[in-house]
This record gives C-alpha cells, sequence and structure tokens, in this order.
C-alpha cells in the first residue's frame, strides 16, 4: 500500500515520522512522509533545536506531490502531529477523495494528555474534532483525546466503550475507534490496555505496563496498527493483537532507555510474539 503520511519529524530519537515511517516499511508499505516540524529531537530533552514549519512549506511539499500525478497511487492517508497545517490536511483530503474515494484516512488526533491537558492551539483540536475526525476510517486516540472528542470524561471500562461509541456516531459507518493507555478506575495498575471499537465489534487487549522514558508510543503504536490493518484484510481483532503485542515487544527490548528500541525489535514488528491477552467484550 501506498501511504501519505503528514506528522512531525526529529532527526535524533524515535517520534513521530522518525518512529512511524520505519515501523509501516518494515511491515511492507510505500511511505510518503510529508513533515509538519524539522527539529533535532524530542522536546522532553533539556536541549533541541528547529522549528514547527509554516503551513505554506508543508503545501509546497503536497503540491509538489500533486503536480507530479501521483494523487491517484494513494491508498492511505495518515496523520499525526499537524503543528501549523490542520486546514491543510483537511483540504488534502478532501482533494484526495474526489481522486480515491475509498481512500482510507488513518487520524491519530496529536492533541494533549490528560496531566498537560491541550499542547496544540485550540483551534487546531477544533479541525481535528470538527473536521477530520468524520472523515476517518481509523482513530488513535489516547486517554486525554478521548475524554476531548467523546466530550466526556472516561473513569471506568463502560465509560471508554460508550466514549469510543460516541466518538463514532459522528463520524463514518466503517470508523473504528482504538483509544490506547486507557485510564480507569476499575482497571489493573499492572496492565496498559488498548480498547478497540468498530463495526466488528469491541476488543480489549493488555498487557504488561512497564515504567518507561522514552516517547513516541502513540506513534508507533499507531503505525503498526495501521500496518497490521492493512496485511489482516482490515481485521479489527487480529489487528489488535499483532499490533499491540509488537509495542509490547518494543516496550521490553527499550527498557529504561530514553528511545524506543525500534531497530533491535524490528523482527517483532513484522513477527511479534504473543504479549497480550486479547478479549472480545461485544
Amino acid at each position: 500500500m501506498n501511504i501519505l503520511s503528514i506528522s512531525s519529524r526529529v532527526a535524533y530519537g524515535h517520534v513521530g515520522h522518525a518512529a512511524s515511517v520505519f515501523c509501516l516499511q518494515r511491515l511492507g508499505h510505500e511511505v510518503w512522509p510529508v513533515e509538519t516540524t524539522l527539529l533535532s529531537n524530542h522536546l522532553g530533552y533539556p536541549a533541541w533545536g528547529g522549528r514547527q514549519l509554516a503551513q505554506d512549506e508543508v503545501a509546497m511539499v503536497i503540491d509538489g506531490l500533486e503536480r507530479l500525478g501521483v494523487f491517484a497511487e494513494i491508498d492511505v492517508l495518515a496523520t499525526g502531529f499537524l503543528g501549523q497545517a490542520p486546514e491543510l490536511v483537511a483540504a488534502v483530503l478532501a482533494k484526495l477523495r474526489r481522486v480515491r474515494p475509498d481512500l482510507l484516512y488513518a487520524l491519530d488526533p496529536v492533541m494533549g494528555e490528560r496531566l498537560g491537558g491541550l499542547y496544540v492551539p485550540p483551534a487546531t483540536a477544533d479541525c481535528i474534532k470538527e473536521r477530520l475526525l468524520g472523515e476517518a476510517g481509523l482513530v488513535f486516540p489516547n486517554s486525554f483525546e478521548l475524554d476531548h472528542l467523546a466530550g466526556r470524561r472516561v473513569e471506568t471500562l463502560g465509560d471508554a466503550i460508550a466514549a469510543c461509541r460516541a466518538i463514532r456516531a459522528r463520524g463514518r459507518s466503517d470508523l473504528a475507534v482504538i483509544a490506547t493507555g486507557i485510564e480507569r478506575i476499575d482497571g489493573n495498575p499492572a496492565a496498559i490496555e488498548t480498547l478497540a471499537v468498530g463495526p466488528q465489534g469491541v476488543f480489549l487487549a493488555a498487557a504488561e505496563r512497564h515504567a518507561l522514558n522514552a516517547h513516541g508510543l502513540g506513534d508507533c503504536f499507531a503505525a503498526l496498527f495501521l500496518g497490521h490493518y492493512l496485511n489482516s484484510g482490515r481485521d479489527l481483532e487480529a489487528t489488535l493483537g499483532k499490533a499491540a503485542s509488537a509495542m509490547a515487544a518494543v516496550v521490553a527490548a527499550t527498557g529504561d532507555a530514553r528511545e524506543l528500541a525500534l531497530v533491535a525489535a524490528q523482527q517483532a514488528l513484522a513477527e511479534p510474539p504473543e504479549r497480550v491477552r486479547l478479549t472480545r467484550l461485544d
């Protein structure tokens, strides 16, 4: 599959495209990355350099691809950190859909975390919720983003399922919501859980929780899920099991390092050992 991906880029480490592109390529997909940032490293480090790219700069790359005549070859649009280009992404998606009505849009709604709240401008969060969400076939919210997109606070597993269904009700009939790192009061604190809710049912994957210093887990998981989803014939249950097991293998290989061990764990990306408990809930 040919995937046009719009997200951030760092030179050092594995976040944004520096995580997702390798995962998708390792799973056999062609990826055309369009950057929204050019940074030395993740901003969690004490020093960094670079900047967000202006919307016009991102648009020039997209325009070049369009003039090259390759829009019709794009099977999937995937987006992560949008930087200054959320409105551009909405426009690009509309153009792509005119050429490829069957295009799959995979939306990682990067906007914030429960600990720190919203870290993108409110206008970006609004664009994601009001314009992009309705076009997505896959969406990957963390706990904060799940709350925000559903318009309700998630405290229990039942809340999480209801929130995913509320998001599905706002989108396309084939939308699958994959809620990552669920934070709930009725869960096992020793496990990290991912919930998938779509037309094929409701599924929960639980893996051993590890204390990590590394960033980029969301970028990595969304790419692993998308890659396995395309390879599995869009089987939601099978994809969740493979993606969650692959992510668990990466986490185990990473240990207490500051960056994800993607290269060291690359065999497990494509052929993950079973590392999760997968349950069908509905």
